[in-house]
């Protein structure tokens, strides 16, 4: 198998000095060491009883944001649906990777809700939350600091009075109790455990993926299917013939292969916004390609949009459209097209698990749930970086009235 274009980074002095280069799979260059960490990773995240067990996860926590919908937002029912989706997403991998309840969903509840909507629900363990809080705090300050000593040298970030407090924040991000290190579980029968240090390479990088990308491409599905009813409504009804009117069951992982409109609609949304728009690789040995010879550590950038909405690939790239990946003869034209997971060795190992939780999630909400744009024109917001976020998608949520 060729390796030659395993690096993503050339220069990795300020990840290394951030703690995160050449652990886990992501930053990890080492050949021997990635290939030992992802079939840990895998094996770990994509067997059948831990993919059933997601299912039973997402709608747990789910569950528990409905009870927070239903009286925090009964009065003023506007809100912010990308705050909601990366606390949603915070808590639902936390809890399926390290077994811990991060409360990130009821903490963002009690920062927008009045004290008298509060009494109605359990009494909640403020300190916990804050605790938690913390912890959620700390995690995206640091993957914005991954963003941040990757593209700013060392001497910008040290010299440069505005990066230089930016750097400091993100080294002094605030501690808590609550640790990753102390939510690790090394299997004694394994034949070479892994050393703590790799353990928190991978449980970063398996929550960081976890969280951003699945709460983004929510964020992204809820809008779109605003602007396209006639979708919204084949979606529900895929979702209706699963559960009859008066079945109150819970979703199961065995339904999951009768959403095939779902998993299209999914794929669309990500074919026309992309959650990680650019994939860099550098090369660690000269190659030749189209006749051209490319020296060692050459910068190849792919720019995903550039080739989803390419029209020598795509049928009417710039109109969304589910059916090109349900309708054989709208299929794309070429192999491996649609860059939602990445591509080759780099593929994203844990995309059969954010398929699962994509598909509980939408189905939860749509099944009981009715959520409007406050503003149809309002132009999508976002922030790009290594990944591109949603932000201030605001709109209206109601129990959804079945005919």
């Amino acid at each position: 198998m060729d390796y030659k274009y395993m690096a993503r980074i050339p220069n990795p002095e300020g990840l290394k000095e951030l703690g995160v280069f050449g652990k886990g799979l992501l930053l990890n260059h080492d050949i021997n060491n990635w290939k030992f960490n992802r079939q840990f990773f895998v094996q770990s995240v994509s067997t059948l009883n831990f993919l059933k067990e997601s299912v039973n996860c997402t709608q747990m926590v789910f569950n528990e944001m409905e009870e927070y919908w239903r009286f925090g937002l009964e009065d003023d029912n506007i809100t912010d649906f990308s705050e909601w989706s990366h606390s949603l997403t915070t808590d639902i991998i936390f809890q399926m990777i390290t077994g811990k309840k991060t409360w990130a969903t009821a903490s963002y509840f009690l920062a927008i809700s009045r004290g008298s909507k509060l009494e109605r629900l359990q009494k909640f363990d403020e300190k916990l939350i804050k605790e938690s809080s913390k912890l959620s705090k700390a995690f995206q300050m640091f993957i914005m600091g991954m963003d941040f000593f990757t593209f700013f040298p060392q001497w910008v970030r040290s010299c440069v009075p505005t990066f230089r407090a930016s750097q400091k924040e993100i080294l002094e991000a605030p501690n808590t109790d609550r640790t990753i290190s102390d939510i690790k579980d090394i299997n004694q029968e394994y034949t070479e455990p892994l050393t703590d240090e790799e353990i928190r390479g991978i449980l970063i990088e398996a929550l960081a993926g976890g969280v951003d990308t699945t709460a983004n491409v929510f964020s992204f599905t809820i809008y779109y299917l605003a602007h396209y009813p006639d979708i919204k409504d084949r979606l529900r009804q895929e979702i209706d013939n699963i559960f009859s009117q008066k079945e109150n069951r819970s979703l199961t992982y065995d339904d999951l292969s009768s959403l095939v409109y779902c998993e299209a609609v999914i794929k669309e949304v990500s074919r026309v916004m992309a959650t990680a728009p650019f994939i860099t690789r550098f090369n660690s040995e000269p190659d030749s390609i189209e006749n051209i010879e490319w020296g060692t550590n050459t910068r190849f950038l792919i720019f995903a949009p550039g080739v989803h909405l390419n029209k020598d690939y795509w049928d009417v790239p710039e109109k969304f459209d589910v059916d090109r990946f349900i309708d054989e003869k709208k299929q794309q034209n070429g192999k491996n097209l649609l860059l939602m997971w990445g591509g080759g060795l780099r593929q994203c190992p844990g995309r059969r698990l954010a398929m699962v939780e994509l598909k509980c999630l939408i189905v939860s909400v749509f099944r009981n749930w009715d959520i409007e744009l406050v503003d149809m024109n309002s132009p999508l917001k976002c922030e790009t970086s290594i990944v591109r976020s949603a932000k201030d998608l605001k709109v209206k949520i109601k129990p959804r009235k079945v005919m």
